[in-house]
């Protein structure tokens, strides 16, 4: 491998190396792991938040006490942690590059968001019936997708087939794309076909955030 980089990922871990005194190298080192530790944590701590006062004392049990409820968190919080590990070898398979698999999931998972947020903002008719929706049709089309490109990675296709040709010769760009296309036109079509559910029109948008 040229310059010593077998892969992208080692990139950035060399350039350290090479640029840096040990003293600030071991700095940044800490500074990189903090940083993970962080994020993890804030991953969890909201996670777990919306888990416990949205579902579980929300809906399962919503005579809960608070102690119950830290309790119950706290499980949820190591379940995520033991999911999480199990995730890692799914990387690997999605793609060899971290950042490109960052992209690919963020193409995956994110237009469901995006269609709520763009429509709820820029259309008086959007309404939560709509929402909701989109939510289940977007995430239930980016988990398909992930799932079945992992599934061809694991066992490759038939050159030409159906699978070969949306699970692995489309760019999870362009998949992210049709995402996002598929989530605007369900909220749109569901907001308007229920737009008596929420009241009329759905709620007016705020013209202070335009």
């Amino acid at each position: 491998p040229a310059n010593g980089i077998a892969t992208p990922n080692q990139a950035f871990p060399l350039l350290l190396q090479h640029t840096l005194p040990p003293g600030l190298l071991g700095l940044n080192l800490a500074a990189a792991v903090a940083a993970c530790m962080s994020s993890l944590d804030s991953v969890f701590t909201a996670a777990a938040s919306l888990f416990c006062l949205d579902l579980y004392r929300g809906w399962l049990r919503p005579a809960a006490s608070p102690h119950e409820v830290v309790r119950v968190g706290q499980a949820f919080c190591a379940l995520l942690a033991v999911l999480t590990l199990l995730w890692l070898p799914i990387i690997d398979v999605l793609s060899d590059q971290i950042f490109l698999y960052k992209e690919a999931v963020m193409a995956y998972l994110a237009p469901p968001i995006v269609s709520v947020y763009l429509l709820g903002v820029l259309w008086r008719r959007a309404n939560a019936t709509g929402a909701a929706a989109s939510f289940a049709v977007g995430y239930t089309l980016g988990f398909g997708r992930m799932a079945g490109e992992v599934w061809c990675k694991l066992h490759p296709p038939r050159p030409g087939s159906a699978a070969d040709a949306l699970f692995v010769r489309l760019h999870f760009l362009y998949a992210g794309l049709l995402l996002c296309l598929a989530c605007l036109a369900t909220h749109a079509a569901v907001s308007w076909a229920a737009q008596g559910a929420d009241g009329g029109e759905g709620r007016a948008v705020d013209e202070t955030l335009l």
